[in-house]
């Protein structure tokens, strides 16, 4: 009976030392070491007639009254009680601070004595403990409340004052009440004649989170105290061996530190002779003093002693006391590590198909443990208990010091999450406070409105549609999808619901429109509403639709194309110059508005929306013939100005800028702003032509122009025509482009033959005569018997560019032409003619000549102090001393040496 009242102290002290483990609420924040240490025990002794049976030597007291003193140094703070109870409450003492009032708990634990008489009613003990934690306010945040029962487990009232019914109503309602206030209560079952009610203290432990422990045999209590402590403290234990020194008389042991995490070292001596004169020796072979500022606490009783390390430094140390050598002590340590296992969790409302990721840590207060000597080897189990109580253990992967688990959260409920650390070759063991998820379901809601609306094509093109539920509704995939499907008696499609793969298909039947009340529901109670409005569409609608929608775009385009083309926004000048026959009617220049919206306009429907232009203009068009032209000449507008287009097969002979263009074929060219284009016409019905000039913008008028001085408005009202001097034809002597017939008498382009004719001397064509500048040479006055271009032989005759022996002068420089001597194939001319009299570019009145002898320019005949390149044109001032000369031809300057007449600018 010994040697078993010895186990039952141990096994009392290791349950009173294991408190860093005990659950709090998961809410609250893990406490620290010494949060943990601020314990609030309540010590329940049985003091039933049983009791004497099972506890002969009174081991319950004893074992209260070491836990008493175990307590009294753990931490500042730590309060305690006990309740003695049987049928009736025998004695209670509220939660004392074991500071100031160990000695007088101990005393009433001492005065404990079983009676045969008493009956036993656990219920009764254990709603008098759980009433003074809560009068000692044991559950406020930071103390770490507990329940230690010692009995023998059995409920037995013959003779009242209740019976056995009511006492197991109400331990059912106070097991609820600690389960609600996460209190722990530890069974002790003592069971030494086989009377033990294990069914009921083992419920006890079970329902609150607290442990069962029977104790039949020594053998039993070792593998109870090594489980107690690891359950209750989440530490270390080791029974440490010991050698006897007979020459000393004293016990010897050595333990080791092997990490800084180590709060406590709990050495605990279990004799039966007793022991005395504790040594300890630290690391550094120093003996440390035995008192609290070393950290260094004793207690000792007749069947014990018990050592308290605080907070010990890495290495090993000794202990020893002296002792019986008959003696068979058994020493064990106990380790309190200070650190705490906490446990974070990614997601506080974690919904069904989410991924919750786990990470638990062990800190020491705040700091996260990263130390490698405690870690290695280490493994983490993640415990996770649905709401049936059916759990699963899943071991964590470790990353450095962190353990982690990726929890999918398949199904919706209530769940406790717990992690056990145990460390290697089982040194520590820590779990986390208990956390409580709860996995809600994804609702079940339809989106966006009660009426969903489906359209598809009718037959015979329209096909099966497939709407997948996830478009119309929010769902839990985890759960299986019910549909509930009520159609109209007037089917225009047929709905159906497949919920393997959680579609709606949709078969059309013929056109129309059809509502479809639906209802759907999952496995988890939730369900909603909504109606499908199904639209069987004709083919033909589509098809229309679709065409329309072409149409449309086509037209955006069209308008697009409109809106980017450019609008005319400037003004058009007119200026018209009429042959000879028709001079009286010339007509002034006009200004014209072009239409700003448009891009592109006639011009004859610009004159005609001018009142201005219409009345000075139409008439003089219909009697030249200018009608079918400006009828047939688009204007387009450009961004810095127009494009004039003579369209196609317009009739008559069209120059635009001196070039020839073909009718059959039409042209077109841009005119920027400010600059003018030149149309010179000749309709089949006349033989003169005629000039048209268009200008973008105003008119400008410039003081001299050059190839003349005096002002040129371009019109004939004073002397002189463009391309000829006075009274000329066309655009040479005679009619048309030369003498003879326009646009080459004879042999076309020119009088006699062509462009300058044969021996004429007369001169016709772009120079003899009335040519381009015969008679008045680019300004030349009225030069005798002078051939424009070639006075003699025109543009080569007999000599070709220059005439060979050609007395009177040939153009382009016969005589010493461009040059003395022979420019440009001249000969031996004696009255040096071409690009400058004498010789050339420069004797005589070269461009803007003096008065220099025998100096023909430009194919002048014979002129006598000519003056060469425009005497008094090209804006020269010559004093005029040229003789009379050809008649006829277009003066390409002034009429007049002395620079009076019309000007080509």
């Amino acid at each position: 009976m010994k040697k078993t009242a010895r186990f039952l102290v141990m096994l009392l002290l290791l349950v009173v030392t294991c408190v860093t483990g005990i659950p709090v609420k998961a809410e609250e924040a893990t406490p620290s070491t010494e949060d943990n240490l601020n314990l609030d025990v309540i010590y329940v002794i049985d003091g039933s007639g049983s009791m004497e049976r099972a506890d002969p030597e009174y081991m319950a007291p004893t074992a209260g009254k070491l836990f008493t003193e175990l307590c009294a140094f753990s931490a500042e703070g730590t309060r305690a009680g006990y309740v003695y109870y049987s049928h009736v409450i025998l004695d209670s003492v509220g939660l004392t601070d074991l500071s100031t009032g160990k000695d007088t708990l101990k005393k009433g634990m001492e005065a404990i004595k079983y009676d045969i008489n008493n009956d036993t009613d656990i219920a009764l003990g254990l709603t008098e403990a759980v009433k003074l934690l809560k009068e000692g306010k044991a559950f406020n945040s930071g103390r770490n409340p507990m329940v230690v029962l010692l009995s023998d487990g059995r409920t037995d009232l013959p003779k009242g004052p209740r019976t056995v019914e009511e006492s197991q109503k109400e331990l059912s309602k106070t097991l609820k009440e600690a389960v609600s206030l996460n209190l722990p209560v530890y069974t002790i079952g003592l069971n030494y004649d086989g009377s033990l009610d294990s069914a009921t203290m083992n419920d006890i432990a079970e329902k609150t989170g607290g442990k069962f422990y029977e104790t039949k045999s020594s053998d039993q209590l070792n593998g109870i105290i090594e489980d107690i402590y690891n359950d209750h403290t989440k530490g270390g234990s080791a029974e440490l061996p010991s050698q006897y020194d007979s020459k000393t008389g004293r016990y010897t042991t050595n333990f080791t530190v092997d990490n800084a995490s180590v709060y406590a070292a709990n050495i605990v001596i279990l004799t039966e002779k007793g022991v005395s004169d504790p040594k300890i020796i630290d690391p550094s072979g120093k003996e440390v003093p035995q008192d609290e500022e070393h950290n260094i606490t004793v207690s000792s009783d007749k069947r014990y002693m018990t050592i308290k390390v605080k907070n010990p430094q890495k290495g090993e140390w000794t202990v020893s006391v002296a002792g019986d050598a008959k003696d068979s002590i058994k020493i064990n340590l106990l380790t309190t590590f200070d650190m705490n296992l906490t446990l974070d969790v990614d997601k506080s409302s974690p919904k069904t198909g989410d991924d919750i990721n786990m990470t638990a840590l062990l800190k020491c207060g705040d700091q996260i443990i990263s130390d490698d000597d405690l870690l290695y080897g280490a493994t983490a189990t993640c415990i996770i208990t649905d709401a049936s109580g059916k759990e699963q253990q899943i071991p964590m992967d470790t990353d450095s010091y962190r353990f982690k688990y990726t929890m999918k959260a398949e199904k919706p409920g209530d769940y406790t999450v717990k992690v056990v650390l145990n460390g290697r070759n089982e040194s520590f063991s820590k779990e986390t406070t208990p956390y409580k998820m709860i996995i809600k379901s994804t609702p079940l809601s339809v989106k966006s409105g009660d009426v969903k609306k489906v359209s598809l094509l009718g037959k015979p093109f329209g096909k099966t549609k497939e709407i997948p539920l996830d478009e119309i509704t929010t769902y839990d995939a985890t759960s299986k999808i019910n549909c509930d499907i009520e159609e109209d008696s007037e089917i225009n499609a047929k709905v159906s619901f497949n919920p393997d793969t959680k579609t709606f298909q949709i078969v059309p039947l013929k056109n129309g429109s059809q509502d479809v009340n639906l209802r759907i529901a999952d496995e988890y109670g939730q369900s909603a509403r909504f109606t499908m409005r199904v639209n069987v569409k004709s083919v033909w609608t589509i098809v229309i639709g679709v065409l329309v929608l072409i149409l449309a775009v086509i037209a955006a385009i069209f308008f697009i194309l409109r809106a980017m083309k450019p609008k005319f926004r400037d003004l058009l000048t007119m200026q018209l110059t009429l042959p000879p026959a028709l001079q009286s009617l010339t007509p002034g220049s006009v200004s014209m508005t072009l239409p700003g919206k448009k891009s592109e306009v006639l011009l004859g429907t610009v004159i005609n929306e001018d009142q201005v232009a219409r009345n000075t203009y139409n008439e003089v068009f219909m009697r030249t013939g200018l009608q079918a032209l400006v009828q047939n000449i688009k204007l387009k507008a450009l961004k810095d100005g127009i494009e004039v287009c003579v369209l196609p097969k317009t009739t008559g002979m069209i120059q635009i800028d001196n070039q020839k263009i073909d009718t059959e074929k039409g042209v077109k060219k841009s005119v920027r702003k400010g600059d003018r284009i030149f149309i010179q016409y000749v309709s089949p019905s006349e033989q003169g032509g005629s000039v048209l000039t268009l200008i973008v913008g105003k008119e400008q008028k410039m003081s001299g122009s050059i190839y003349g001085s005096g002002e040129s408005d371009f019109d004939i009202s004073h002397t002189g025509s463009p391309y000829g001097g006075q009274r000329g034809n066309g655009f040479g002597g005679g009619n048309g482009f030369g003498s003879g017939n326009g646009f080459g008498d004879g042999n076309g382009f020119g009088g006699g033959n062509g462009f300058g004719g044969g021996n004429s001397q007369g001169g016709n064509g772009f120079g003899s005569g009335n040519g381009f500048g015969g008679g008045n040479d680019f300004g030349g006055g009225n030069s005798q018997g002078g051939n424009g271009f070639g006075s003699g032989n025109g543009f080569g005759n007999g000599n070709d560019f220059g005439g060979g022996n050609s007395q009177g002068g040939n153009g382009f420089g016969s005589g010493n032409g461009f040059g003395n001597g022979n420019d440009f194939g001249g000969g031996n001319s004696q009255g040096g003619n071409g690009f400058g009299s004498g010789n050339g570019f420069g004797s005589g009145n070269d461009f803007g000549g003096g008065n220099g002898q025998e100096g023909n320019g430009f194919g002048g005949g014979n002129n006598q102090g000519g003056n060469d390149f425009g005497s008094g044109s090209f804006g020269g001032d010559s004093q005029g001393n040229t003789q009379p000369g050809g008649n006829g031809g277009f003066n390409f300057g002034g009429s007049g040496s002395d620079g009076s007449g019309d000007d080509f600018f």
